[in-house]
């Protein structure tokens, strides 16, 4: 089950001595997520089969399995209440709740799994990509997370798995086409998303790669 705390770390005055502490703790954790995951898609009955090799087609199949895994809940009372008064001194909306559902925890810890094997997919196919704790700024959505960028990435930026593991539960859960974590790797591949510096070197490497691995899956979001 998802710990946030495990992939959380606040920096403190000597961050930059910690740094590789950090990511190598980091990765070691979500290493074990993966094989979790990957252990239980793949001994399942289902077809495709699911094969942990890092390809496009593996995560059509990954998904098609962890659909068959999630489960819809209604939000409790506090959670329609929070929404309701974000909204309100937001954007100055009443908004109703009745009746919406959010992703059981163990499926949000799965959905948190399988941004993490994103994450293996876009390293494996695009090496120029490497892990970084981002320690500044403090108001970034990703401070004290490691993230997965280009070497010419903004320090703030990059692939979160943990917070879009999150963000992905309910497409996963409701997107009927089933290509909503192929769709992932295909916005994050992005060479304007990674950010890299030689851009007019590169781009065409990365296009070529990320081509090549969606073409394995046979479609294109």
């Amino acid at each position: 089950m998802l710990n946030i705390t495990d992939f959380h770390q606040i920096p403190g005055r000597n961050s930059e001595k910690l740094r590789s502490t950090v990511i190598e703790r980091y990765l070691v954790r979500a290493n074990e997520m993966v094989r979790e995951l990957s252990t239980r898609a793949a001994s399942a009955e289902i077809s495709p089969k699911f094969v942990p090799d890092h390809t496009g087609e593996s995560l059509v199949a990954l998904e098609h399995w962890l659909k068959s895994q999630l489960k819809l809940v209604p939000w409790t009372l506090a959670e329609e209440q929070d929404y309701r008064d974000q909204m309100r001194d937001m954007v100055g909306l009443e908004v109703d709740t009745h009746g919406r559902k959010k992703v059981n925890r163990e499926g949000v810890s799965l959905c948190v799994s399988a941004a993490m094997y994103v994450a293996q997919c876009l390293e494996k196919n695009l090496p120029q990509l490497g892990w970084w704790w981002v320690t500044k700024p403090k108001n970034s959505m990703n401070f004290g997370f490691c993230v997965l960028r280009g070497p010419g990435g903004m320090i703030q930026g990059g692939y979160n798995p943990v917070t879009i593991g999150m963000n992905l539960s309910m497409e996963i859960a409701t997107r009927m086409d089933g290509v909503a974590l192929l769709g992932n790797f295909e916005v994050w591949s992005f060479p304007r998303m990674i950010m890299l510096r030689d851009k007019a070197a590169i781009d065409m490497k990365i296009i070529a790669t990320r081509d090549r691995f969606l073409s394995q899956a046979g479609q294109r979001c």
